[in-house]
């Protein structure tokens, strides 16, 4: 596969989800070029299962990556641990100090507060994914938040100060290039790492299942397919991403 590089952006001064105009421009043009979509007002955006993506206009970095590959579908979760990596990397460079964590499968954590999300999503044809869509909502310039969200917090309620969106997107671009290039054909130093930043890892928490049944489990890893490994009781179950929800302490 040839090297990864972005050399097309897009700025919306409004969309409902950038995610949205990456999948609709994809079906439209089936780009060759790797593109960088954002937004200083995502109105809809998107999260995790349809779930929607709070973001007050002009303080957030709300993004998509429009990346055209050649990866087997079976490998889909890789593009999850990539783009996490990336986000976490970035966040690192601003909060050395921090804990920080990718709560399986799209959240980005410091302690147990959430700081940003990610929305990969997949153009396939056959057995391979032809264009990935990799959507970054994380809370930077934002102080306040609605009540009804149960953990978020920013870059600013953390540093004090603002920060500059473009170049934290700029920057993200550079990680993200740089890890998909490297990990993509690695896919055991992918897991290694990912296995590194993962919240909870080697943990005993608590999860609620289907049935809202609470339960006490140890986390011990990722499964290929992308599924959570958790002990309890003397077995391991491999969980969907519907299947389970933890019980962050508050």
């Amino acid at each position: 596969m040839n090297s990864i590089k972005v050399s097309k952006y897009i700025y919306l001064p409004k969309t409902e989800s950038t995610n949205q105009y990456a999948q609709e421009l994809v079906s439209k043009s089936n780009p060759d070029d790797h593109y960088c979509i954002y937004t200083d007002n995502q109105t809809h955006g998107k999260g995790q299962f349809g779930r929607i993506w709070y973001s007050e206009p002009g303080k957030n970095l709300t993004a998509s990556f429009i990346v055209r590959l050649k990866h087997p579908v079976l490998h889909q979760f890789d593009l999850n641990m990539i783009f996490g990596l990336s986000v976490i990397s970035l966040v690192k460079e601003i909060l050395p100090d921090e804990k920080m964590t990718i709560k399986w499968p799209n959240d980005i954590y410091i302690n147990n507060n959430k700081l940003g999300g990610i929305l990969i999503q997949n153009i396939v044809r056959g057995m391979n994914i032809t264009h990935g869509i990799f959507g970054i909502g994380l809370n930077v310039n934002q102080a306040e938040f609605p009540a009804n969200l149960p953990n978020p917090i920013s870059l600013k309620q953390i540093t004090g100060k603002a920060h500059n969106k473009l170049l934290l997107l700029f920057r993200l671009q550079i990680l993200f290039e740089e890890k998909i290039n490297f990990y993509i054909t690695r896919t055991a130093e992918l897991k290694n790492a990912y296995l590194s930043e993962l919240y909870g890892m080697g943990q005993n928490l608590m999860f609620c299942n289907q049935q809202e049944e609470k339960f006490e489990g140890r986390i011990e890893g990722i499964s290929d397919e992308g599924r959570l490994c958790v002990s309890s009781g003397g077995n391991t179950q491999a969980y969907n991403f519907r299947e389970i929800r933890f019980i962050i302490p508050e």
